[in-house]
């Protein structure tokens, strides 16, 4: 199957996510589980975004501390992209329409 053709998020490839899930589970440092979790967690977010789940408003533009890259399936960073450009533009919009303080 061909990602680039699908119109969602192309479905990672089970031994991807079964080599994240064994990775999780041999690791002993607290910290290291909390960064998997925070950085799963952050694309989740970006996929519902992009399903049009959520709205794009309720997507943290910030990355969250902890967030690693080395946690992310082939296709999560271009997920997490789109989810921020729907953000932006949503914001930059709102920000136009309304006219909000801070806005030029």
């Amino acid at each position: 199957m061909d990602c680039k053709l699908q119109p969602s998020p192309c479905p990672a490839a089970p031994a991807a996510v079964n080599s994240l899930a064994l990775y999780y589970k041999k690791a002993t440092d607290p910290e290291v589980k909390r960064n998997f979790i925070i950085t799963r967690s952050y694309v989740r977010i970006a996929q519902k975004v992009v399903a049009k789940k959520i709205s794009p408003e309720e997507f943290p533009v910030a990355k969250p501390a902890g967030f690693s890259v080395q946690y992310l399936l082939p296709d999560d960073a271009h997920v997490i992209n789109e989810a921020l450009g729907l953000a932006l533009a949503k914001s930059l919009q709102k920000c136009i329409d309304v006219k909000a303080p801070g806005c030029r």
